[in-house]
Parts: C-alpha cells; sequence; structure tokens
C-alpha cells in the first residue's frame, strides 16, 4: 500500500472523473467484501484516493469519496497491520463526518463509520479510557438513529459491539444488557442472513449466558452462531473470523451445560478456520484453541491438553502484539498458563516466564490503569505459587508485597469483586508470611482481613472464590488456635460446595465442584473436634468422604415403605426416577456412548426429574429425612456391628473419631500424625521395589511409625474377639492410598504384628458405603465364580502364575465360568460379570492417579475394562476378587472421593473387594489368591481370609514354594551345602512389598 495520494497541483480534478473514480472505488470496494480478493481492495483504494483528492462541484462527494476510503483502508488493516494505514483511515472519517451537509442522508453513516475506525483503533492501543469509548458509542447511536431502514441493523450491531467493548473494560452488566438489545434490535430489522450482526448477537447472547448461567442464552447464541458460520462459507472474507467466534460459543455452551461435545466441535470449527485466515483471525483461533484445550485439561486432567494450551497461547505471541486480540488479556492468560504449568508439573522456569510477561501487560497499561491492580495481583500470586513450590520465603514476602500494593490501589473500589479477590490473595499471603516467621503483626492482619471477607456474599464473588476464601480463613485459624471460629469457616465453605455441586448434572461436573473442597470437611472435623463436638465431627467427615459414591448408596439403600405409607403413588414416582437417574448415570460414567449430547439430555431430565419428586417427598411432614444429608444415625448404622473409625491427617495434627454401636463418638488426637511427617514417609514407600537393596526394612519401619502415630492410639477402644465382626476404617482423603492394614500395632500381651492380622478389618470408603455393602452381602450368596486370566493377545507380558492361579482356583469350585487367553475379551467379561456371584480377575491393571477413572484392567487386544466402564456395570458379587496390580490405588485429584477400581466395583453392587495397592509379583499373588481361596471355601470372611492367607505367604520356604509350585518355581541347580540350606530356608515373599499389598473393602 504504497501508493502517494495523487497531487492535483492545487486545482480540483474534472467532476465527472472524480464521480467515475468513486463509483468504481465504492464498487470495487463492495466486490471485496464477497470475493475476499486483496488485489480487489488494493484497487479500490487507490480509485477512492483519487475520488476523495478532488475539490469539486458535486455537493458531497469528497466526504463520500473520504468514507469510502475509510471503510477500504479499514478493511486493509484487517489484512495486514499498518499503524500508518489505519491513521489515514481515521484522519479520512473524521474529515468526512465534519465536512459532510448536516442534512446528508449520508451524515448518520459517516458517524457510523467514523465510529467503527476509531473503536478499531482503541482496541489496538490495549484497554482504552471509558471516556474515548464514550465518544465512539455516541457516533454509532448517531449512526443508529439517523440511519435509513435499510442500513438501521447494520447501525444497531455496530452499537452492540461498541457497548461490547465497553463492557470489557467497564464490566458495567448494563453495558452487556444494552449490547445484547442493540445486537438483537438489529436482527429484528432484517439481517439474519449476514454473518457479521448474527456473530455479534451470538457471541454476546453466549457471553451473558455464560455470566448467569443461562442455557436458554447459551442455546440461542449456539444457534446464530451456527447459522453465521451458514452465512460465511469458505472463501467469504469473514469466514475465519466466524469461525473463531462460533469457537468461542461453543466453549460457553460447554461451560453453562457440560455439554463436552462442544469442545471437539470448538477444536474441530478452529482448524477449519485456520485454512483460509489471515494474521488477526489466526491470533483468535490460536487463542480459543487454547482456551478449548485449557477446559479439556480441566475435565480430564491430560497432560496433553495443556501443553497444547499453551503452544497455542504461543502462536498468538508469534505475530505482533499489535495484532493480538485484547493484547492485556492475551498476556495475562498466557501468564496464568505458564504458572499452572509451573505448578501443575513441578517446573520453576515457567514461574520466570510468567512474571516476563505480566510485567510487559504492566509496560503497555497506562500506570494509573484500573487493570494495572489485576496485574500487579497475578504476579504476587505468582510469587506466592513460586513460594509453595521453591520455600523460598523471599518470594513469599515479594507476594505479600505486591498484593499490599494491588489492595492500595483499589481503595476506591470498597466492595467490588476484583477488590475482594485482591483481598483474599492478600490474606492468604499475609497468614503464610505470618505462620513462616511467627510475626504477630501479619498474623492479626490476616485474621482482620478473613474477618472482613467473612462477609460472604459479596455481589459478584465467584463460588470457587468464596470457597477458597473461606477455606483459608478457616486455616488461619486453625494456626492461631481459634477453633470455634475455624470451623464456622470450614462449615461455611462445605456448605457453599453442597450447594454448588446439587446444580452440576454430569459426573464430570459434580467431580468439579468437589475439586475446590479436597480437605475442607476433614479441616473441619479436626475443629469440632478440638471444641469437644466429637458428633459433629464425625458426621463432618462423613459428609466430605466419597460423596458421589455416598449419593448413589443412599438412593441404593432408598426404602419406599416409609413414603408408601403416606402416599402410594408419590412412593412410585421416587422409585421411578431413582432407577432412572441410575441408568442415566451408569451411561454417563461409561466409555462407550456414543452420542454424549444424548447422554447428556438423558441424564439431565433424570436429575430434573428425581430432584422434583424428592422435593415433594421432603415437603410432607415427617419426610423431611428422606434422601437428606448425612447424620449421626448413618454412623451409628455403619458401627452397629463393629466399631468404624476415622482417620485424618491435617497441616498441624491428625485426629481418629471412633464411633461405637450405639452411636458414641470419642476423638482421639494424633498430634505426630500431620500431613509434614507423613509427606515423606509417602514418598518413601513409593520409590521402594520388593527385592531391592534394604528395602524390606525401610518399608517395614514405615509400617512401624503408622502404628505407632495412626493407629495404636485408640486401638484400645476397640477390643476384639475372634469372632467379632470386621474394625470398619475410613481413611479420609489420601490417607486411602497408605498401606493402613499392615501398620504394626500390639494388642493386648500378643507380639506386635500387622493391624489386618490381629483384628478383622475392612476398609470402606465411609459409612454409607460401609452400609450399603453389609446389606447387600446379607443377599449375595458368592457362588456362581467368573475367572478371568491373562488376556491375550496383548503387549503386556504374559502371566504364566495368573494361568495357573486360575486353574488351581477353577478346581476347588464345581461351577466355574473361566475366560482365559483369547477368551477374555471386553464384550465377554462384560457379560458374564452382572451373573457373577464371585469374580476373580488375574489380569495386568494400571491406575491413572491423575485421572482415576481412567484407571482399567488390560484384557485381550489390549482392550481396557476401566473405572467408568466399571461404574456402568450392574454386579451382585459377594467377592470381587482384582488380582492385578495398583487396583485399590485412589486418584491423587480428588483423594476424597477415593475413585478407583476397588471402589467403582463397591459402587456398582459389589459387597466386597479385594485389590492391591501397588505392583505385586506374578508368583506372589498367585499363591495368596490361592490359599485366600482356600480360606473361604472353609468358611472365612474375606478379610480374615486375606489375612490368613497373606500370613501364610510371609512365612513360605523357598523349598515349600518349590514343592507346591513346581510349574512356576525350580530349585537353583548350581546350590549346594550352606547356600543350598540358605535358600530352601529363605522367606521370598515375607517383604511387605509382596504381602501387605492386597486389602479389603467393603462388608
Amino acid at each position: 500500500m504504497g501508493e502517494k495520494q495523487l497531487d492535483s497541483g492545487g486545482e480540483p480534478l474534472d467532476d465527472k472523473m472524480a464521480m467515475i473514480a468513486f463509483t468504481h472505488g465504492h464498487q470495487r470496494r463492495r466486490a471485496y467484501e464477497t470475493s475476499g480478493n486483496p488485489a480487489v481492495l488494493r484497487e479500490a483504494i487507490s480509485l477512492l484516493r483519487t475520488a476523495s483528492a478532488t475539490g469539486g462541484r458535486i455537493p458531497d462527494l469528497r466526504p463520500l469519496a473520504l468514507g469510502d476510503l475509510g471503510l477500504a483502508l479499514r478493511a486493509w488493516v484487517h489484512l495486514a497491520e499498518d499503524a500508518a494505514l489505519l491513521a489515514e483511515a481515521i484522519a479520512a472519517h473524521e474529515e468526512a463526518y465534519a465536512t459532510i451537509s448536516a442534512d446528508s442522508p449520508h451524515k448518520a453513516g459517516m458517524a457510523g463509520n467514523l465510529a467503527g475506525t476509531l473503536r478499531m483503533q482503541l482496541e489496538r492501543q490495549g484497554i482504552p479510557a471509558l471516556g474515548d469509548l464514550d465518544r465512539v458509542l455516541s457516533l454509532y447511536q448517531e449512526a443508529a438513529d439517523g440511519a435509513a431502514p435499510a442500513y438501521r441493523p447494520t447501525a444497531l450491531a455496530n452499537l452492540a459491539n461498541g457497548y461490547r467493548t465497553r463492557f470489557d473494560v467497564s464490566s458495567d452488566r448494563t453495558d452487556l444488557d444494552r449490547a445484547v438489545h442493540a445486537a438483537l434490535a438489529a436482527l429484528a430489522e432484517g439481517v439474519d442472513d449476514a454473518p457479521l450482526p448474527l456473530s455479534t448477537a451470538a457471541k454476546l447472547l453466549a457471553r451473558r449466558g455464560r455470566l448467569d448461567g443461562s442455557r436458554d442464552d447459551a442455546a440461542r447464541a449456539l444457534e446464530l452462531a451456527e447459522a453465521s458460520l451458514a452465512a460465511a462459507p469458505v472463501g467469504s472474507p469473514h469466514h475465519a473470523a466466524i469461525c473463531a467466534g462460533l469457537a468461542g460459543v461453543l466453549m460457553d455452551w460447554y461451560v453453562v451445560t457440560g455439554e463436552l461435545g462442544a469442545l471437539d466441535r470448538a477444536l474441530e470449527v478452529c482448524r477449519r478456520g485456520f485454512a483460509v485466515a489471515g494474521e488477526r483471525d489466526r491470533a483468535y483461533l490460536w487463542l480459543n484453541l487454547s482456551a478449548a484445550h485449557r477446559f479439556r485439561y480441566d475435565v480430564y486432567q491430560r497432560r496433553d491438553d495443556l501443553t497444547r494450551a499453551v503452544e497455542a497461547m504461543q502462536h498468538v505471541f508469534d505475530g505482533p502484539l499489535e495484532l493480538m486480540p485484547h493484547p492485556i488479556g492475551c498476556l495475562r492468560t498466557a501468564a496464568a498458563l505458564h504458572t499452572l504449568v509451573a505448578a501443575e508439573f513441578r517446573q520453576p522456569r515457567y514461574f520466570a516466564s510468567a512474571t516476563a510477561l505480566l510485567n510487559e501487560a504492566r509496560r503497555r497499561l497506562p500506570p494509573e490503569h484500573v487493570v494495572q491492580s489485576a496485574v500487579i495481583a497475578q504476579l504476587g500470586s505468582v510469587a506466592y505459587q513460586r513460594w509453595e513450590l521453591e520455600g523460598d520465603l523471599d518470594m513469599l514476602r515479594e507476594s505479600v508485597r505486591l498484593q499490599e500494593q494491588a489492595w492500595d490501589s483499589l481503595v476506591e473500589f470498597v466492595d467490588t469483586p476484583n477488590r475482594q479477590r485482591t483481598r483474599y490473595m492478600l490474606a492468604c499471603a499475609v497468614s503464610s508470611l505470618g505462620a513462616a516467621t511467627g510475626d504477630p503483626v501479619r498474623l492479626a492482619q490476616a485474621a482482620q482481613h478473613f474477618a472482613e471477607l467473612a462477609e460472604f456474599g459479596i455481589p459478584g464473588l465467584d463460588t470457587d472464590l468464596a470457597i477458597s476464601a473461606a477455606d483459608a480463613r478457616g486455616k488461619h485459624a486453625t494456626r492461631a488456635g481459634e477453633h470455634t471460629v475455624a470451623a464456622e469457616a470450614f462449615g461455611h465453605a462445605w456448605a457453599l460446595v453442597r450447594a454448588r455441586f446439587a446444580q452440576e448434572v454430569t459426573c464430570r461436573h459434580r467431580e468439579g465442584a468437589l475439586r475446590a473442597s479436597q480437605g475442607v470437611a476433614g479441616r473441619a472435623a479436626v475443629a469440632l473436634a478440638c471444641v469437644g463436638q466429637a458428633e459433629a465431627a464425625a458426621v463432618a467427615a462423613e459428609t466430605g468422604q466419597a460423596v458421589m459414591a455416598s449419593e448413589a448408596a443412599q438412593r441404593e439403600q432408598l426404602s419406599l415403605d416409609r413414603v408408601a405409607a403416606v402416599d402410594e403413588q408419590l412412593a412410585s414416582r421416587l422409585g421411578d426416577a431413582a432407577r432412572r437417574l441410575r441408568e442415566a448415570e451408569r451411561t454417563d460414567r461409561s466409555d462407550s456412548v456414543d452420542d454424549t449430547d444424548a447422554a447428556l439430555a438423558m441424564l439431565t431430565r433424570a436429575r430434573r426429574d428425581f430432584d422434583q419428586v424428592l422435593a415433594d417427598v421432603q415437603a410432607i411432614d415427617g419426610l423431611q429425612d428422606v434422601l437428606a444429608p448425612p447424620t449421626q444415625a448413618d454412623l451409628k448404622a455403619a458401627a452397629q456391628d463393629g466399631p468404624l473409625v476415622y482417620l485424618i491427617a491435617e497441616a498441624y495434627t491428625g485426629l481418629a473419631l471412633v464411633v461405637q454401636h450405639n452411636g458414641t463418638v470419642t476423638p482421639v488426637p494424633l498430634p505426630d500424625f500431620t500431613v509434614r511427617d507423613l509427606a515423606p514417609k509417602a514418598v518413601e514407600l513409593a520409590k521402594l521395589r520388593p527385592g531391592q537393596l534394604g528395602a524390606a526394612e525401610r518399608f517395614q519401619a514405615v509400617l512401624d511409625w503408622l502404628g505407632e502415630t495412626a493407629v495404636q492410639p485408640w486401638l484400645n477402644l476397640v477390643p476384639a474377639k475372634p469372632d467379632d465382626p470386621p474394625l470398619r476404617l475410613v481413611p479420609v482423603g489420601v490417607l486411602a492410598r497408605l498401606p493402613l492394614h499392615a501398620a504394626t500395632v500390639r494388642i493386648g500381651t500378643a507380639d506386635p504384628g500387622p493391624l489386618a492380622h490381629q483384628r478383622a478389618l475392612a476398609l470402606v470408603p465411609n459409612a454409607r458405603a460401609a452400609t450399603a455393602a453389609r446389606r447387600r452381602a446379607e443377599v449375595l450368596d458368592g457362588e456362581q465364580l467368573l475367572i478371568v486370566s491373562d488376556p491375550r493377545p496383548s503387549t503386556a507380558a504374559p502371566l504364566p502364575a495368573a494361568r495357573a492361579e486360575a486353574e488351581r482356583i477353577a478346581d476347588a469350585y464345581q461351577d466355574a465360568t473361566v475366560l482365559v487367553g483369547e477368551q477374555a475379551t471386553r464384550e465377554q467379561v462384560l457379560a458374564h460379570l452382572p451373573a457373577a456371584g464371585l469374580v476373580h480377575l488375574a489380569c495386568h491393571a494400571f491406575a491413572h492417579p491423575r485421572q482415576p477413572r481412567e484407571s482399567a484392567v488390560l484384557l485381550a487386544h489390549d482392550e481396557r475394562l476401566s473405572v467408568r466402564d466399571m461404574a456402568a456395570t450392574n454386579l451382585a458379587a459377594r467377592l470381587v476378587l482384582l488380582s492385578a496390580c495398583e487396583t485399590a490405588v485412589v486418584g491423587l485429584t480428588l483423594p476424597n472421593e477415593a475413585i478407583g477400581l476397588a471402589t467403582a466395583v463397591l459402587g456398582a453392587g459389589a459387597a466386597g473387594v479385594i485389590a492391591s495397592q501397588w505392583q505385586v509379583p506374578d508368583i506372589a499373588a498367585a499363591v495368596l489368591m490361592t490359599r485366600l481361596h482356600g480360606h473361604l471355601r472353609n468358611g472365612a470372611t474375606p478379610p480374615v481370609a486375606l489375612a490368613r492367607a497373606q500370613g501364610e505367604l510371609r512365612q513360605l520356604t523357598n523349598t515349600e514354594l518349590a514343592t507346591q509350585w513346581p510349574e512356576l518355581v525350580t530349585e537353583p541347580p548350581a546350590l549346594s551345602g550352606p547356600a543350598r540350606r540358605f535358600w530352601s530356608r529363605g522367606r521370598p515373599f515375607d517383604d511387605p512389598r509382596c504381602w501387605a499389598a492386597f486389602i479389603y473393602i467393603g462388608a
């Protein structure tokens, strides 16, 4: 675009030639709008420059030519950023608006043209001042008021965009509502087939729908966005921009509805737009692609999604900053991604890049701009997370300094959400600094901030932040010994979690609602115990443990007799609604659903119908407690035939809550069983492997520590007789990953030994799950045996011991179905599971700690039987034996939900599960399982049979092993004399890593 304006030597061009140049220039500009051909646009600009050079006698010709020239230049700036051309476009529109006749029918159009070009300039400058935007809006309004009917829809669409830009700056909801109103008015007046107005209305409705959670707004937005794409086919100059807009609307639809298919569609639309996108549109597309992958990471916790989100954002930065959509927002979004990578994957170098991005945002903003405070606060957050990862106290001090600076700069915005978010981050940083340095002044400052934040319900304060603020206040109060305040704060945090949980529909989104709450209920239990409210503490622990499993177990135990005694028809409706919801939840959890949108619709209807019927039931006097949250009665029911113990480890103390058969609760402080004490022990356990030099001794040392600190202090409260029912232990949160069953304890005068070998022990996710499992155990016979062994073909190593294990176990039963090798397909296993009363899976398995629903048993052809599949299956088994590695491992992302293969089996209808907490030698598992079945056949209960088999495995010598399992073990041929005697007496599985892997969960 290097043409110079024509020099007319001060004389007007021939009026006729000027008119011809204007007419042809106008036609070429309009032709570009349909063709997208840059050569056509270049020709239009040349002709319009020629026409606008006239000072002739045709009324308003020069202003009209200048107006069209400004539009053509603006279109070129969209293709290739050029600040000089944008300045020329503004000058052309300013002159056209100032010089056109006041009574000209084009006056309104000139106002709209100028407004659009000024808005383009303001957006490229970063975050514009409200005063500048108000001039733009005034011009847009003038254009809309004075436009001819044919042009009024376009003028209204432009006005909508102007208010949208103002809302971006002001966050004033009135601006967004005005934008939506103008956009819909534009459609109502006749541009329902024009892509840009359709896209504008769609994006505004989607944005409002996302803010309000309005499905109606989101659905209308998606309809309009799809229509805009249909109106802008490939080849249209607007196609890429429309694709970017649709992708954004799809993500807003996902946020409102939870339909995961929307994210896949957004990714597909972005890829479609890249094929024809110019530089600016590519920036928008990369931005949306990054957001879609970030959403997918939040759902699936897959590392590659976060990596792709970061990579896509990097593409936004590959071009000039001037091309970025909302540059300051892009810089902050990129910094947030880098901070997440640093914290999640423990890669501190990303903290430095996040800091650099935020400093660039500060440099680009005017010093007094309101967004400066948000950027400073974000810098403080980066420093805080860096302190959490690296332990550098200087980083914590820097975080406090930055948060205080941000807080002070927002002093005029008393109760705005932004100021309260800043106050929350400041309170956390000051509290941590006070605790780290013992500074009473800092501790008092933090307490004051938290106390003022306790005025919950600040308008615009999002739920996640309110939960975090309440939780942080509770933690601070705990540090200060103010347990009553802590209990109140944790209780409020949990109430917010429950309210959000109740609003969600899909399994994934309900898990998302619970993610922010992990540990809150346990902290509440500790605080309540500290103020003498033992029963309330136990209820709090139950309420926060395995919430989704508890809800399902409660529905399973639903007795309709009480409801039928009042209203038989209502009882029938409640039973039908519970059944439909159960079926819909199984579909939602399954990996094999073809139509995810249809499955979501079915689940939404089922949950809505169930909630409505339940509300009708609970409205009846005397039935308010039907399917209500856990109470003391639930704990008493679970402990009626054996004590129930909750085990909790928190930052400053541990706690055991022992529930006796009569419902009384005894709290037992565990001062040396804290998260800080536990963390290095857990790391030690994770590193040890069977046969590793010194591994057995080091592992045993951890088991001794667990017994001393976590179990022995309360063991005298649960005395045992040989025939007593099992002790039920509820390990809260990540404690479910520990070998608590193998903790070394002393009962009476007996020698110290593993807990489960001295006292029948069953681990359970919570009290309600324990009661549900016990009731199933009372009616399930466990006669029909299904064995699945060594599935082939598979890329995993063969399991010869598993085959021998399966053969010996099958021989002990009269009626057994055996699926071995090629028979062990996913289809066959799923077909046989529902009818089996006793299930034995001897296969490979793997746990996925960050995506626990992806944990799976490996079947023939490398097919997987995942947690999702198990959860979607109807089981009627008294016992399921998962003779495979890591089948008892629960996820790290939602530890309180205890999501894993074993708990999925329990939730699917089994009364009990035996599963492993880590990898086990193939032969050790085969010997253990064979002996376990022998004890079951002789009448032992599952936990007793497991304990006896483990004790026998420990004592088994090499000679005995070679004699009993000659197909698997032979004496080394070269041994003689002392070496042979040493080998023959050796006990190869006395290592806790071999015998202690398997645990019993259930009744």
